[in-house]
């Protein structure tokens, strides 16, 4: 039996709680098995601390940390951390629906 996606859109959760508004990055290969997540409260992710901007990073490394304990963020090099911004920011501009493939790939 194969899944379908619902063709109607969901309202029964809310999106206006600030611990809800986050989007989080994948990298697993060869040499990285990580995690990083961005949260802002305004759903925005602008850089900064004012209203619209990320109010906190997290990052973790899943081969050393499976449970997501010790939050590598503030120990992690400037060009690391500016690359993890480049690509999750480059991954939510992507556009695509479930018939049609994402604009990213």
């Amino acid at each position: 039996m194969a899944f379908e996606c619902p063709s109607d859109m969901r309202h029964d959760y809310q999106y206006d709680d600030p611990s809800y508004n986050w989007r989080a990055l994948r990298v697993m290969n060869s040499t990285h098995d990580i995690t990083y997540a961005q949260f802002d409260e305004k759903y925005i992710f602008g850089e900064g601390t004012e209203p619209g901007g990320i109010q906190f990073h997290q990052l973790h490394d899943l081969n050393k940390d499976p449970w997501q304990l010790q939050n590598l963020w503030e120990e992690t090099s400037a060009e690391e951390k500016a690359a993890l911004q480049e690509e999750i920011a480059r991954r939510f501009a992507c556009t695509g629906t479930r018939t049609e493939p994402s604009d990213c790939e």
